[in-house]
């Protein structure tokens, strides 16, 4: 087989005498990050010197090598990244398990390994650009076709273009727009180094001219050039068994209309055989046909690639191999044993990709970060209706941000003030008591509409001198509505209650309404986005009353189940997630309780719940002028603690910050934090007249796990049947219990399969992702399609 690039030995790595770091006091810090760049596989520096600043080392144990590098951070928590240019290493690492950090802590690390990232990428770009100078310089000092190299008089190959540079034949690395990046030398025994800091990955070496129908690729050169005096086609120098695919990906994106052929090194004597199994990636990845060296029974243990095949058959056995006897990766393994099935299923990826997407299991709900007559409340209502606790929360929340946001505004500084109107979205599946926790955490808002209905009967029994403008409408007002379309709404707020709560236990009646959906949909967005800031607005209709809103707050508290939600955000053509809408919500998906359920009777009396009913109700007959509410500013430790917190997630929003993806909602998560702090402050105190640090610290803790929250909403919604009927099927196949003579068949699967995927469309689309994600392989047995079992479904 051809060298590949300047590799490490297989031996152990180099541990170099240790000296220890410029901070004596980090020192097991320091040697538990020497500990991992070792279990790397790389060799560890002589000295690790923690000064946030990015550092060289040899990773081969060479002394002429500097490939290696790392940063490592020791202020605060200790934490940095290393890696290897040369083989592709890029590792981030904290002393601290990720997970265990708080939201402060993490963003601290993010923050670092951003900056590590930087560093490097801009090390690299440096090494890079100075190695493209250098390749070009030594390019074209080198002399024209030395055919009289001992490498390639040893290989019986022809230069093809190569040139000779201090005795060492030097082969150009291109990418596919013919930019020189590298250069590899050869020495006459067959030691192989590239140019350091050179671009590899992706780059290769043209032989043979512009390709007409056919393009080969091989690793390397005296391989590649054997292939091109063998069949006179175009071939590509690869250079190794991992630039295989990168290079077949370049070249199948510059020529798409060519057929294209990976000629494998046939590594029989390495484990995991890396020759055939790159060689099969890259042709699975730009769907090209294989061609494996066939030695016939006389093999020796050192012949594994077309050169040694053409030392010991000559040219027309390599024409045999490559033109006649490739193959598609499916007919590979066409009319195999199963000892030889099973020896191919064992070339797989490291590890398969989930087919689900993986949302980290949430941190608890701080409740203890609620006031006490919240928290208390929801901690007796849990205890007998068992259900998720961020769910209890969230609708407590959405309850008491309705109850109190008449009666102030806050000030995050002198020119941003707002109300304290909150959005929440609760996503659960049936069965979860939503109505239950509904009409518990509600009655407050239902005790109050109650006693409006009642005061406007009294009203319009009576005469009055003096017309009131709320009691005197032609229809009792509202302060909750559950099925109300937008302009329905507006009409209501206009006329009426200035202050209102839009819920409901289930969320189809307010996202299937016909306000929001079809052609009034973006009126309806834009409506409730401008709500959500109490914005003034006005809706002006041909057929139907206007209505101007001004000086009017909006909670909404909803809950919906997730195919109610995915459904309505398919059908919406993106434009919730486009204008804004979902990221003004406070997002809940918490864990299911269902199953763990087990029966506990409900108490005769709830005097938490009751004193959290009566305070909802005390503060919804409070009587305010929207128009001139005052204003609740903060003290000046909780400013200081709001800046902190606004300026850490705008760093986590960052390039490869936790938020970067996510920045809709972490955008405006510090205004929810002071928005929090607001209810909670309104709600437990009465006359304040600030937010004091204590409570903006509450309303960040409880904003943060949101957040938190609503990193998994998006892939949650992302997620089609299909995926989750090969969610299912993986889970039966985890459960099978397996044949060792007999494989599964895929004709079995319709018979004996998950009820799921009982359609041979539902059961091709559910293996195809299986095969996409590295879990399966389907091959051909004795003229029938099996499947092949990755071994973590095996051994699970």
């Amino acid at each position: 087989m051809e060298n590949e690039m300047q590799n490490r030995t297989e031996n152990s790595p180099v541990i170099p005498p240790v000296k220890q770091g410029r901070s004596p006091e980090y020192a097991a810090e320091i040697e538990e990050f020497r500990s991992e760049i070792l279990k790397a596989g790389l060799s560890s520096p002589n000295e690790i010197i923690d000064d946030g600043r990015i550092h060289r080392f040899s990773s081969n144990g060479k002394t002429t090598d500097n490939a290696g590098w790392y940063v490592l951070f020791t202020d605060g928590i200790a934490a940095g990244a290393f890696g290897c240019w040369r083989e592709g290493v890029n590792i981030k690492w904290c002393s601290v398990d990720e997970a265990k950090l708080t939201q402060p802590e993490k963003h601290e690390f993010y923050k670092k390994i951003a900056e590590a990232k930087k560093q490097r990428e801009e090390e690299e770009e440096i090494n890079r650009t100075k190695a493209r100078s250098k390749a070009s310089k030594i390019w074209t000092q080198s002399t024209e076709e030395p055919t009289d190299h001992p490498y390639l008089i040893s290989k019986k190959v022809q230069p093809h273009g190569l040139k000779l540079y201090g005795g060492k034949l030097v082969v150009p690395l291109y990418d596919q727009n013919s930019i020189l990046h590298s250069l590899q030398f050869i020495s006459s025994d067959g030691e192989k180094k590239f140019l350091v800091g050179g671009l590899t990955k992706g780059c290769y070496y043209p032989i043979g001219g512009a390709p007409d129908k056919i393009l080969y690729v091989a690793e390397g050169f005296a391989t590649a050039a054997t292939v091109h005096e063998a069949t006179g086609s175009a071939v590509a120098v690869a250079f190794n068994a991992n630039n295989l695919k990168p290079v077949a990906i370049a070249l199948s994106a510059k020529f798409p209309n060519l057929e294209m052929v990976i000629c494998a090194d046939d590594d029989h004597q390495t484990k995991g055989n890396p020759g055939i199994r790159k060689a099969r990636e890259a042709t699975l990845e730009v769907k090209a046909s294989i061609a494996v060296p066939n030695f016939g029974e006389t093999r020796g243990k050192d012949e594994t690639d077309f050169n040694d095949l053409y030392q010991v058959k000559g040219l027309k056995a390599v024409r045999t191999c490559v033109e006649l006897n490739r193959m598609t990766v499916d007919e590979f393994g066409k009319g195999t044993d199963l000892a030889v099935l099973a020896e191919l299923a064992g070339n797989w990826e490291a590890e398969p990709e989930p087919v689900l997407p993986q949302k980290k299991p949430s941190p608890p709900f701080p409740l203890e970060s609620f006031p006490p007559i919240i928290r208390e409340a929801v901690t007796e209502t849990l205890e007998y209706t068992q259900v998720p606790v961020g769910f209890a929360c969230s609708t407590a929340l959405g309850v008491a941000a309705v109850s109190v946001q008449h009666l102030a505004m806050v000030a995050r500084d002198p020119q941003t003030v707002g109300p304290v109107s909150l959005y929440i979205l609760s996503i659960l599946r049936s069965g979860e008591r939503k109505s239950t926790i509904f009409r518990k955490m509600w009655q407050g808002v239902r005790d109050r509409q109650k006693e409006l209905y009642e005061e406007w009967e009294h009203y319009e029994a009576n005469d009055h001198n003096q017309v009131d403008p709320i009691l005197g409408a032609e229809s009792p007002p509202r302060i909750l509505f559950e099925d109300a379309t937008i302009q329905g709404l507006a009409l209501e707020i206009c006329t009426g209650v200035k202050s209102v709560l839009l819920s409901s236990s289930e969320g189809g009646t307010i996202f299937g309404g016909i306000g929001m959906r079809g052609d009034a949909l973006m009126g309806a967005i834009a409506c409730l986005n401008k709500a959500w800031d109490a914005e003034p607005q006005s809706m002006t209709r041909k057929q139907a009353v206007s209505t101007y809103l001004d000086n009017y707050r909006l909670t909404c508290l909803i809950s919906a189940q997730r195919e109610t939600l995915q459904e309505w955000l398919r059908k919406s053509a993106g434009l919730p997630e486009g204008m804004g809408f979902v990221a003004r919500f406070l997002i809940c998906v918490p864990k299911t309780t269902i199953g763990d359920r087990l029966y506990v009777s409900a108490p005769e009396f709830t005097p938490k719940l009751d004193t959290f009913i009566e305070m909802c109700l005390t503060h919804l007959r409070t009587k305010t002028d929207l128009a001139t509410v005052p204003t609740l500013n903060l003290s000046s430790e909780a400013q200081q603690e709001w800046v902190d917190y606004f300026n850490i997630i705008e760093a986590a929003q960052g390039k490869e910050g936790p938020y970067e993806y996510n920045t809709a909602a972490a955008s405006k998560i510090a205004e929810q934090a002071a928005r929090i702090a607001g209810v909670f402050t309104l709600f437990g105190n009465e006359n304040p007249k600030e937010i004091d640090v204590d409570t903006m610290k509450m309303g960040i803790d409880v904003a943060q796990w949101f957040l938190e929250e609503s990193l998994g909403l998006m892939g949650e919604m992302g997620i089609s049947q299909v995926q989750r009927n090969a969610a299912n099927l993986l889970d039966w196949l985890k459960k099978l219990e397996q044949d060792d003579e007999e494989p599964l068949k895929l004709s079995d699967l319709l018979q004996i399969g998950p009820r799921c995927i009982r359609s041979k469309k539902e059961r091709d689309a559910a293996v195809e992702i299986l095969c996409t994600y590295g879990w399966i392989q389907i091959r051909n047995w004795k003229n029938r399609k099996v499947i092949l079992l990755h071994p973590l479904i095996s051994n699970s």
